[in-house]
This record gives structure tokens, sequence and C-alpha cells, in this order.
């Protein structure tokens, strides 16, 4: 060993270390896949509200208003405003 070199020996115990960290990786990835499972409901919910809107603008005048019977684009309008208000 030349007379500039200093030689030393560390005993780290890192388990708490790695444990914590796995513990942070897993929080993590759970909380990617409930972001994922949101951004899926939220997309969900803008495609309805689309159908919801487009089936009032090209259907206004629908048979099965207030007073006789709902006509398939009446059911599907009250669904899906429905399931967008939830």
């Amino acid at each position: 060993m030349a007379a500039n070199e200093i030689s030393a020996r560390i005993n780290v115990d890192v388990s708490e270390a790695l444990t914590g960290l796995k513990a942070i990786q897993r929080e993590a990835k759970r909380a990617t896949q409930a972001l994922r499972d949101l951004e899926a409901e939220c997309a969900a919910n803008s495609e309805i509200a689309r159908l919801a809107t487009f089936l009032l603008r090209e259907y206004p005048h629908e048979p099965g208003s207030i007073g006789s019977s709902e006509s398939a684009v009446d059911v599907g309008i009250r669904l899906l405003s429905s399931e967008v208000s939830e």
C-alpha cells in the first residue's frame, strides 16, 4: 500500500432502510394503479356525457316526453344523465 492511500472497512446495516424503501415502492404501485383506475372511470364518464349531449342535440323532439311513454332515446338520456351526476 502506498503512503498516500487510506484503507477503511465499514459495516453498515441497511436492512431497515431497504424494508422501508420496499414499503414505499408497494404504496407507489398501489397509488399508480388507483390513478389508472380513476383515469379510466373519468374517460368512461366523459364518453357517457358526450353521448347524452349528442342524443339531446340530435333528437330534441323524440316522442316520449313527460305524460307519455318513454322512447329509447329518453331512457338512454335519463340513464346516461344519472350516471354523469353520480
